[in-house]
């Protein structure tokens, strides 16, 4: 039963974040679009909060999959008074109904006939002579469609594989393993309390930077958090192999698992795993967090939106999964410092990424987006300006 409730979980979850995601990006204006992806981040790590808090104290783990069966309802009938996205209308062709939504959304005082011009000029000049499977396919050609595909993944696989993930799944048993006498669960709650306030700040930041420069930030802090956490545990006599007792016999995993002690006078060291665990999640959520979604339905085409984010959020929970999955093993090989190095690592893999490769995307339409791909002197997508 419990399988089969993990199954349709995931199922529904995979369902409504790549719907509500293109929805996101299709009916708010390039201003706000980020920070408006960055807040719903905000809700789902306030319910991660709900969770912890109510284990902390007891809360019978039945009676809290009852509580939470409920809520989802509340949704349902939310969607029923939320109007379609006005961009998906008019690529199936029914314009007054997208006329409709745009006046719901965007209110009274607005240029709504102009919007859905653009957004017909748009879409007819992305699908231009690219109709049936076998157009869509010969489409994956062009650069608009497989340059932001590479991008987005590698952005996905950056952002999984600097090991928050692993974070989320065994923190209290990361906590207990890193030597800190504090109590683990009290530390768990300030974590997810830290990481929901560095969820609501990346909508902040959003507003005021540019993407690239907030990505390669938060990739060089959370860097510097794995570091930190890495030679904290290593210098803490009290720090266990997380997983199995079992030890390697290799002098590199004796070495990364040695502990050493330190004086008495500097017990205060018994707080920096915590401390670099809430740099870490702040860090992250500011934007390594939610850069790779919002990339992924920004960069995107609108005729193949729907299809490429699918796509790329099938990949992801695949590779969350292995990184899960293999963190204790890679954790027994290397030990625990020689895992959190190895994420940093990659962390700062992510920096050179956002450097050379990321495009900005700040305040430019989604079709001015599309338009980066291409030379300059292209015709491919027309000369449309837009929302």
């Amino acid at each position: 039963m419990l399988y089969a409730g993990k199954i349709l979980h995931g199922l529904a979850n995979g369902m409504q974040h790549t719907a509500c995601s293109s929805y996101y990006s299709e009916v708010t204006s390039p201003s706000i679009r980020t920070a408006v992806h960055c807040m719903a981040g905000v809700f789902n790590c306030l319910g991660m909060l709900l969770l912890v808090i109510a284990a902390r104290f007891g809360l019978n783990w039945r009676l809290l999959c009852y509580i939470m069966s409920v809520l989802p309802l509340f949704g349902f009938v939310h969607l029923l008074t939320v109007p379609e996205s006005p961009a998906w209308l008019v690529m199936k062709g029914r314009l007054k109904e997208a006329l409709r939504a745009i006046l719901k959304l965007r209110g009274p005082g607005y240029n709504h006939a102009g919007e859905l011009e653009y957004l017909e000029r748009s879409y007819d000049s992305q699908v231009s002579g690219n109709h049936g499977k076998y157009q869509i396919i010969k489409r994956l050609k062009d650069p608009d469609v497989w340059k932001p595909f590479v991008i987005v993944n590698l952005l996905f696989i950056i952002q999984l594989w600097t090991g928050l993930g692993t974070v989320t799944i065994y923190m209290i048993s990361i906590i207990k393993a890193t030597g800190t006498t504090l109590n683990p669960y009290n530390c768990g709650i300030a974590v997810i309390i830290v990481k929901t306030t560095g969820q609501f700040l990346s909508s902040i930041l959003s507003v005021k930077f540019n993407r690239r420069t907030i990505f390669m930030w938060s990739c060089f802090l959370v860097s510097c958090a794995w570091t930190g956490l890495g030679i904290s545990v290593y210098f803490n006599n009290n720090s266990s192999n997380l997983f199995e007792k079992a030890t390697n016999n290799s002098q590199l995993t004796d070495a990364l698992k040695r502990p050493l002690t330190y004086p008495e006078t500097a017990q205060y060291l018994d707080f920096l795993p915590v401390i670099f665990l809430m740099l870490l999640t702040i860090s992250f959520q500011c934007g390594l967090g939610p850069t790779p979604w919002v990339y992924g339905n920004e960069l995107y085409p609108l005729g193949l939106r729907s299809y490429l984010c699918a796509l790329t959020s099938s990949f992801e929970p695949v590779q969350g999964f292995f990184v899960v999955k293999l963190f204790p093993r890679v954790s027994h090989l290397m030990g625990l410092t020689g895992a959190f190095f190895m994420f940093g690592t990659v962390a700062m893999l992510g920096v050179v990424f956002g450097f050379f490769i990321l495009p900005e995307t700040r305040g430019k339409t989604l079709h001015q987006i599309n338009r980066m791909f291409y030379r300059e002197n292209s015709k491919k997508l027309g000369d449309t300006e837009g929302y």
